[in-house]
């Protein structure tokens, strides 16, 4: 099971999860996770605690596989594994992952 943002797409556009037996996934905000971090923490305790769950779903997956642990469910935070995965193996999405570098580091420069 795969928690992420709508618009994370993990695994998709790579090979990652292509030795994965299924994939589900439960959708959160694409942004602000934490403003539906309830309704999250409900859809998630509804799976079976045998089944692993992979978050990424920015600073709030830390939280959720804090507070899914404590339920029994096995959680772990995932964070940009495909995006980093992506450019050890060369896919397009390096692009995207360079622009997103440089958009952050003048955010952090305050440009």
């Amino acid at each position: 099971m795969i928690i992420e943002g709508e618009m994370s797409r993990l695994g998709v556009g790579n090979d990652l999860l292509d030795n994965a037996k299924s994939i589900k996934r439960i959708l959160g905000p694409s942004r602000q996770a934490f403003s539906k971090y309830d309704e999250i923490l409900d859809e998630a305790k509804k799976l079976d605690k045998d089944v692993l769950i992979l978050l990424a779903l920015g600073p709030a997956a830390t939280c959720l596989a804090y507070d899914l642990h404590k339920l029994g469910y096995q959680a772990v935070d995932i964070g940009h594994v495909d995006v980093e995965y992506g450019i050890g193996q060369g896919y397009a999405r390096r692009e995207e992952h360079e622009s997103e570098e440089k958009g952050s580091r003048q955010e952090q420069n305050g440009a």
